[in-house]
């Protein structure tokens, strides 16, 4: 915030400045009012040097013309576009601080006040702003819708509360001023009093009558406090008083109270005591009742079970004379059976060694064919391997026909006609 030597809040002024690159518009809209009271608001940049390209800076809007004609608001990086394309203007996207102060305002009652305002705003839509309305003409309309705002408001009020609009928003300006800027593109988002100056001679007064005042309020509040403290201990006194008096009562009718739950209590013990002894000579009864039912349901259960147990004692020795004898019975019916089986079974192992021998026999004539079958083969091998034998008559015939056929043929008739034998025998 700018002051000068006074230490007054000096005007902003939102200004138009030349750009030599478009690399620098962020750093020269980013030292905004540090070195000054200007701020910039727009810039013009210079003809284009590269033919080729345009490199567009994120953080501002760019706006695009060709040919002189303005496009659009230009997308930020590197834009490779002909010669008859350039930027035209650069605008700001920050929220920008305007500080206006207002000399000698009168108030209600005609006293000249200054005001300090801060203002904070932004430029919503660049094509609108520039096009429309441009950063010379805005500062002074601006100025002046600020310095009628705040003229009214101060007139509205007294010189003793004036001093109330510091540090609160300037009633309805920022509705004003977002009505009056809507077409243009800029937006206000806040308005605030920072400031109230009254004339030196005035204030020394108003700072003399407000020191009056409170060292007024003070002895007033003291002596207020003194005749609440003397009304507190009179109040305390006739509050210890009354709990005396509640004291002394309560304690009485806690006497009282204590004396009646005596007697109910002396009451209650001798009802207790009859009803006791009634319950005492009503159970002695019960037991004496209860105790000749058990004897005779006793003597009853006893005579019951020895009547049963003698039933259940002729039963067991009927029953124990009847499983005795069905015991010899089977005995017997089993030694016979047992004397019939070994019978069979020795008629069955007589006709089994007989067959046994039968097929013995069989077996053995079987064996001795076999053997002879072989002693057959072994000759008839022996003689085809020397072949010394004489080959005249029948008998060559014979032996050269049971050389062809590995055996004469006796053999086998006489296996069958054994084999005949066998089966006559069994």
């Amino acid at each position: 915030m700018a002051t000068d030597s006074n230490g007054n809040l000096v005007h902003s002024r939102c200004v138009q400045l030349r750009l030599s690159s478009l690399n620098q518009a962020i750093s020269i809209f980013g030292s905004a009012g540090s070195a000054g009271t200007d701020t910039p608001l727009v810039l013009i940049p210079q003809a284009r040097s590269n033919p080729f390209f345009i490199s567009v800076p994120s953080g501002v809007t760019c706006l695009l013309q060709r040919c002189g004609k303005n496009l659009k608001a230009a997308e930020p990086g590197m834009q490779f576009l002909p010669l008859w394309y350039s930027i035209s203007h650069v605008v700001t996207k920050q929220s920008c601080t305007y500080n206006a102060p207002v000399k000698t305002c009168p108030t209600g009652d005609n006293v000249m006040v200054d005001v300090d305002v801060t203002l904070v705003f932004l430029i919503a839509n660049a094509e609108d702003f520039v096009y429309k309305l441009g950063a010379s003409r805005f500062d002074e309309m601006l100025t002046g819708c600020v310095e009628e705002g705040i003229r009214l408001l101060v007139r509205g009020r007294t010189h003793n509360d004036v001093y109330t609009l510091r540090g609160n928003a300037a009633g309805n300006m920022l509705d004003t001023l977002n009505k009056k800027f809507d077409e243009t593109g800029v937006q206000f988002t806040r308005c605030i009093v920072t400031d109230v100056k009254l004339p030196r001679d005035l204030r020394e007064s108003l700072e003399t009558t407000t020191k009056i005042k409170k060292k007024l309020e003070l002895e007033v509040k003291e002596f207020e406090f003194k005749i609440a403290e003397q009304k507190r201990a009179s109040e305390q006194e006739v509050t210890r008083v009354n709990r005396q008096t509640e004291q002394m009562k309560v304690q009485e009718e806690g006497k009282k109270w204590m004396e009646e739950k005596s007697m109910q209590q002396k009451l209650i013990v001798a009802n207790n005591n009859k009803d006791l002894a009634m319950i005492e000579a009503q159970g002695k009864t019960g037991v004496m009742i209860r105790e000749a039912t058990a004897s005779l349901q006793r003597a009853k259960a006893e005579a019951e079970s020895t009547k049963v147990k003698k039933v259940m004692e002729m039963q067991a020795e009927a029953q124990a004379k009847r499983i005795t004898a069905q015991q010899e019975m089977k005995m017997i019916v089993a030694e016979a059976k047992g004397e019939q089986a070994k019978g069979e079974k020795e008629a069955a192992a007589i006709k089994v060694q007989a067959q046994a021998e039968a097929a013995s026999a069989t077996t053995l004539a079987e064996k001795r064919v076999y053997e002879l079958e072989m002693r057959e083969k072994q000759i008839l091998t022996e003689l085809a391997r020397d072949g010394r034998f004489n080959l005249i008559g029948k008998k060559g015939d014979y032996v050269v026909q049971a050389l062809l056929q590995g055996s004469t043929g006796t053999v086998g008739k006489a296996s069958t006609g054994a084999g005949n034998a066998g089966c006559a025998q069994q």
